[in-house]
């Protein structure tokens, strides 16, 4: 969540809550008015890969179509430069023996808004390089022609078929390095090795990613404040985010992956060996432009002449990424560590739903309802207190007039006046300070969770991870943005004639109407799926308040006096 966008909604939702009571508790005069309640690894297949690929007892080896078998050059000159293709039931990808890279990735299941396959690999980009430290210096591979172990043009994968790829490179002191791939046809998940062919030999590999994850969502200014490099280092998450600058970050320890994302999807990779690595993740950008995110890890002991682990170039979803383990699904975005049991619940709640209901606006519908339902007996104790103080102020002003110029005795004898009448000041605030937890909690799931991703609910609702914009500007207005969205006007509307059934004093009806517009302001930007929760709450909370005002006052929406307690009552001495 960006920064600017929490503190914003921190700052409104504590003034909303806040600034009723503290009218209440500073105002002189007695009015009489309506009681008001405020609205409320286990993974499968190889963890690692020995340095000759073998095949797997419950995978059987896919052979490629086109095949034939090459024999290793001395040098690899006289090899041509050429790529080969494996589709899955995932994916395509593309590798060239160009550095023996992945020069494409194309998911099958998601798409652009413009209906092109999503694309993990950058033009240009070199997914998975290697280089070598070799006699003190290192040697960068990724213009090398390695010799592939085999040569085809496509192979095709399904169900639990794998294929075994393999790459072979002679350096200039005639020492071979090799790089092996095993994809695997229904799963994101590829495993990978890469290291020296001469056991006896120790060269440092480096592997690295070169070049950001492409934008996928059709607005880069919009996506980039989820785009960024980072790894899980030591136990802890490491994030390296830049707008408009260059930056570094270095990191010593176990590693349990390293991996460039986007909103949505992730690259990594995930070292099998629980040894030291050197870590390193890059960033570049130029603001509203351009970004380019990388990573390099080696292992920290110089003399390790072998790498092992998998790949992960697929959504970020967190039942995929719990599968593979190595913790990869620290890298979906939950909101804060401390919201994310929250943001757990909330997503297993809608995960469930929708297996019954197979629209995750209706799912927003229920679970509304159910958040509703869940706080009414707060917001019952809510209404009661407010209602409460409301009969108290006439006291409370007394209280105020007598001691105003001795604050300690005004405290003591309001802290008196509370007791007798068993009254909590705060208990008013109890359910909208719930909701606050909620709200943090749906912006990260809805927001970001790859399964509300072009989620459409109902007429012009056709994607409830972005803003329902309905026209476009052509003019930027300054935190409003250029575009009109319905849902934030319904939400503000609905706010409005919430407050107007709620608010009666006079000293706060700037609230009812700088609430409304403020919060319109701040909303226009956010996932339609959150302003859809935060409109539907206002609607079943002003008719929840309605139902207990006429419930409290015996069928009446209002009471006809706001009555003054007689009994018990605590009234300042005069001296």
């Amino acid at each position: 969540m960006e920064r600017n966008t929490v503190i914003a909604l921190v700052l409104i939702i504590l003034i909303w809550i806040l600034w009723p009571k503290w009218i209440r508790w500073t105002s002189p005069e007695t009015q009489p008015v309506v009681p008001a309640a405020l609205p409320a690894d286990s993974s499968r297949g190889p963890s690692s890969i020995p340095d000759s690929i073998v095949r797997s007892a419950s995978r059987p080896m896919v052979a490629a179509s086109d095949t034939t078998r090459v024999r290793a050059a001395a040098h690899a000159d006289s090899v041509p430069v050429r790529t080969c293709t494996i589709i899955t039931d995932k994916y395509e990808a593309i590798l060239s023996n160009e550095g023996a890279v992945l020069r494409k990735w194309s998911l099958k299941d998601y798409h652009t808004p413009y209906g092109a396959p999503v694309q993990l690999v950058a033009p240009g980009g070199h997914g998975i390089s290697l280089s070598v430290g070799s006699e003190g210096k290192e040697i960068d591979l990724r213009a090398k022609v390695f010799v592939p172990d085999t040569v085809f043009q496509t192979a095709s994968l399904t169900g639990k078929d794998s294929l075994a790829v393999g790459f072979t490179c002679t350096l200039p002191n005639g020492r071979r390095v090799f790089k092996r791939y095993v994809f695997y046809g229904d799963r994101y998940r590829v495993a990978f090795a890469a290291g020296s062919a001469d056991s006896l030999v120790a060269e440092r590999m480096v592997l690295s990613w070169d070049g950001a994850m492409p934008s996928t969502e059709g607005d880069f200014r919009r996506e980039a404040g989820s785009m960024f490099v980072n790894a899980y280092v030591g136990g802890s998450l490491e994030k390296l985010q830049t707008l408009d600058k260059t930056e570094t970050s270095s990191f010593t320890g176990q590693t349990d992956w390293v991996g460039v994302r986007n909103k949505y999807f992730l690259a990594a990779f995930a070292p099998t060996s629980t040894d030291r690595w050197d870590t390193r993740l890059f960033g570049s950008g130029v603001k509203d432009a351009s970004l380019r995110y990388s990573w390099r890890i080696a292992p920290f002991d110089l003399t390790k002449n072998t790498v092992t682990g998998f790949l992960y170039l697929g959504p970020l979803d967190v039942d995929i990424l719990t599968a593979e383990g190595h913790n990869l699904e620290r890298a979906a975005d939950l909101g804060w560590s401390v919201l994310r049991p929250i943001s757990k619940l909330i997503l297993w709640f809608f995960l469930s739903t929708y297996r019954f209901i197979p629209n995750y606006g209706w799912v927003i519908v229920v679970f509304s309802v159910f958040i509703k339902i869940l706080l009414h007996p707060l917001t019952k104790k809510s209404y009661e207190s407010t209602s409460k103080m409301q009969k108290l102020k006439p006291l409370m002003d007394e209280i105020r007039e007598k001691y105003k110029n001795d604050q300690q005795r005004l405290n003591q004898e309001m802290i008196k006046l509370y007791k007798e009448h068993g009254f909590n000041p705060l208990g008013g605030c109890l359910p909208m300070l719930l909701q606050m937890p909620i709200i943090f909690a749906i912006y990260a799931v809805i927001g970001n969770n790859i399964e509300f991703r072009q989620a459409p609910f109902i007429w012009w609702i056709t994607d409830l991870s972005i803003p329902d914009s309905a026209y476009t500007l052509p003019f930027h207005i300054p935190l409003y943005g250029s575009h009109v969205t319905i849902l934030p006007i319904l939400m503000a509307i609905s706010m409005f004639f919430q407050q107007k059934l709620t608010v009666t004093d006079p000293k706060q009806q700037a609230l009812v109407y700088m609430m409304p517009v403020i919060m319109l302001f701040v909303f226009n930007n956010l996932a339609s799926g959150l302003v859809l929760y935060w409109f539907l709450f206002n609607i079943f909370s002003s008719a929840h308040q309605y139902w207990l005002m006429k419930k409290q006052n015996g069928g009446e929406a209002a009471p006809k006096t706001a009555p003054v307690p007689a009994k018990n009552v605590v009234r300042p001495r005069k001296h």
